[in-house]
């Protein structure tokens, strides 16, 4: 008598949102006002002109005018001007 066995290997379905972290699951991407915009510009504008990443002390001094922005979408949007990705007008 011989007995044949069969294993089922149920693996689970992985959807898109475990592979995304807890933290960014519903948030909104906020475009930058022209007032944000402004000063930012105004602020770095030597910075900007030599291409050079302002310090992260000036960056934070910034960041209290700037209520609705953390410092790293500060830096990103700075990273942004300087790398050309986004035109200084």
């Amino acid at each position: 008598m011989s007995w044949m066995f069969s294993i089922v290997v149920v693996t689970a379905k992985k959807t898109l949102h475990s592979r995304i972290p807890m933290q960014t699951q519903g948030a909104k991407r906020r475009r930058w006002s022209d007032d944000e915009r402004h000063l930012l510009l105004s602020t770095f504008a030597d910075d900007l002109a030599n291409k050079t990443m302002p310090s992260a002390k000036r960056i934070s001094e910034i960041a209290h005018s700037l209520p609705l922005r953390t410092i790293p979408q500060i830096r990103a949007q700075l990273s942004n001007y300087i790398c050309g990705k986004i035109r200084v007008d």
